[in-house]
């Protein structure tokens, strides 16, 4: 039995703004179209924007948006490094969601 390799991609994002979510959301149409998963882009792009929306909002700063390729789909999730963390967000008002729902290929 031969062993896929899993292929993924980190994307270390200094001070995300609005302006930046383009060429992010660019980066990960690639890794698609590379990974023949194309069909997922619109649906991708989608929480790529979701995703940085959120850390523009509540934790503004650095962030790291790992992408990868799963059996069944793809996996994109973001992790910040504020010092405060959840509290901290609490007490601006936001707090961390729960995971969005995985994104599968139609059929």
């Amino acid at each position: 039995m031969a062993i896929s390799p899993v292929r993924q991609h980190h994307m270390m994002l200094p001070a995300i703004d609005p302006e930046a979510m383009e060429p992010v959301r660019e980066i990960a149409r690639v890794l698609l179209r590379m990974w023949r998963k194309s069909d997922l882009e619109f649906a991708i792009e989608l929480g790529v924007t979701e995703l940085l929306t959120n850390v523009v909002k509540h934790a503004p700063g650095d962030c790291e948006l790992p992408v990868r390729e799963t059996p069944d789909g793809i996996l994109v999730g973001v992790a910040d490094f504020e010092a405060a963390g959840c509290e901290g967000a609490r007490r601006r008002g936001g707090g961390r969601p729960g995971p969005l729902p995985p994104v599968l290929p139609d059929g």
